[in-house]
């Protein structure tokens, strides 16, 4: 498989997981429609974060073995981003934290798409 398609396919999965971990978290806003008395939506970040974790492990794993060019920033998205949901998981949970991990978790939504729109314009290599 070719470097381009496979960044691309691991950028949209990230992406995915980014949306996810963004709704999961907003479960704690209580003015929005989705919102979880009892806070079970937050179990989904048991399910996002390893999932976070196994795209990070991908990456370290094709630079080294296949010698694709994988960026350091790139690699380290996922890793910070499944360490930091699971600190507010584990944390005490206030409003603050809550915002804390939208901005964040914002944020990585926004490289991502970054990342992904470079992969997709950047022309391919024979």
């Amino acid at each position: 498989m070719k470097q381009k398609s496979l960044n691309i396919k691991l950028s949209i999965i990230q992406l995915f997981v980014f949306v996810l971990n963004l709704f999961i978290f907003s479960s704690m806003m209580r003015f929005l429609p989705w919102f979880v008395e009892d806070a079970f939506g937050w179990f989904g970040i048991l399910i996002t974060a390893p999932v976070l974790l196994g795209i990070g492990i991908v990456m370290i794993y094709l630079q080294k073995s296949k010698g694709y060019a994988i960026s350091a920033m790139r690699k380290m998205i996922p890793f910070l981003a499944s360490i930091f949901s699971i600190y507010i998981l584990l944390s005490y949970i206030t409003d603050f934290s809550v915002i804390m991990a939208l901005a964040v978790n914002f944020g990585m939504v926004i490289i991502t798409i970054v990342f992904l729109l470079q992969d997709i314009i950047k022309p391919s290599r024979n």
